[in-house]
């Protein structure tokens, strides 16, 4: 299992959008709506469990969620993994590898 941290020119970026669209979670389509519209700038990510060349999970680091004025930041939201693949702590790996890349860029 490899987790990457990918960005809007990432050759994932819109593989990762279709799959949220489609995922069995309701907050997907949220997720890819946001991804298609580029909310996601400087260094906001989408980090994405792969398994081989198939999606297993994926979550995202971003400025802001859903909850309104709240002056924390940054958020680790929209963690999803696919149900083939749950029961193996895919979502403690997605949250630590965008933990660890939000640690690296100062917080």
């Amino acid at each position: 299992m490899q987790i990457e941290s990918i960005i809007y020119s990432n050759k994932l970026w819109q593989i990762v959008i279709e799959y949220a669209q489609e995922c069995s979670w309701r907050a997907g389509t949220t997720l890819a709506k946001q991804m298609k519209e580029c909310h996601f700038s400087d260094w906001e990510r989408v980090f994405v469990a792969l398994d081989g060349d198939h999606i297993a999970g994926y979550c995202a680091l971003a400025k802001t969620d859903c909850i309104p004025d709240i002056p924390y930041t940054p958020y680790i939201g929209f963690v999803f993994v696919g149900e083939q693949y749950r029961g193996n702590r895919l979502s403690e790996k997605l949250i630590l590898s965008a933990s660890a890349y939000a640690k690296g860029t100062g917080f």
